[in-house]
């Protein structure tokens, strides 16, 4: 019969001392290897300061779920921000009182008062009732002190003559001058601030520019 000796509880650094008196070589090895490890009171305090599996789930269940809403009363100062935003029917209303291209368009501007034919196309935007025209270089040499400009369709014609202030060309000097349109569409052109006529030699006409608009 075969008898077992009973457990024995021996503290490592008891084996370790008996293992190095019989091999004092690996001894010193094993208690060298032991001494970085932690004790079990170290394990077991470090165990105590955290959280267990039960106070995580508590602590998770006190949480918004990923999907949630809240009222607008809840969230500082969200009414007020919306409070300050335009409402669609007052953008609706605005967009309405803004002045819309009703039609565009262009004609062939003929420069009289010069020799030769002196012809291009002038553009015409229509909004609002106004007229605005792109008018582009029409110049030639002077051949008479008068200078119009004609080809305006009826459909841009103003209903009474209107006055307009652009630039020209006098003698072959740029400066200031006028432009009237009269119920006819012709476009008759005047030299220097008090609308004077033209000389009858040299460049005469209207360099490129936007006209200010007109009435209708």
């Amino acid at each position: 019969m075969t008898v077992k000796a009973a457990p024995h509880e021996i503290a490592i650094p008891s084996v370790a001392g008996i293992y190095q008196r019989r091999n004092p070589s690996a001894g010193a090895v094993l208690s060298g290897a032991l001494a970085g490890k932690a004790s079990t009171a170290a394990l077991a305090s470090g165990l105590a300061s955290k959280a267990d599996s039960d106070s995580v789930i508590s602590a998770l269940a006190a949480k918004a779920d990923s999907g949630h809403s809240h009222a607008i009363a809840n969230i500082t100062s969200l009414q007020a921000a919306l409070d300050a935003k335009a409402l669609a029917t007052d953008l609706t209303t605005g967009l309405a009182n803004k002045a819309a291209v009703e039609t565009s368009g262009s004609f062939t501007g003929t420069l009289t008062g010069v020799t030769g034919s002196v012809t291009d196309s002038i553009a015409y935007v229509k909004f609002a009732g106004l007229i605005l025209l792109t008018v582009p270089d029409l110049l030639g040499t002077s051949n008479a002190t008068s200078c119009t400009i004609t080809g305006m369709p009826v459909a841009i014609r103003p209903s009474t003559a209107r006055q307009l202030i652009c630039r020209v060309q006098n003698g072959g000097v740029f400066g200031h001058g006028g432009c009237s349109i009269g119920t006819d569409g012709v476009m008759t052109l005047t030299n220097g601030i008090l609308f004077a006529v033209f000389s009858n030699i040299l460049g005469k006409g209207i360099p490129a520019q936007v006209l200010p608009p007109y009435a209708l």
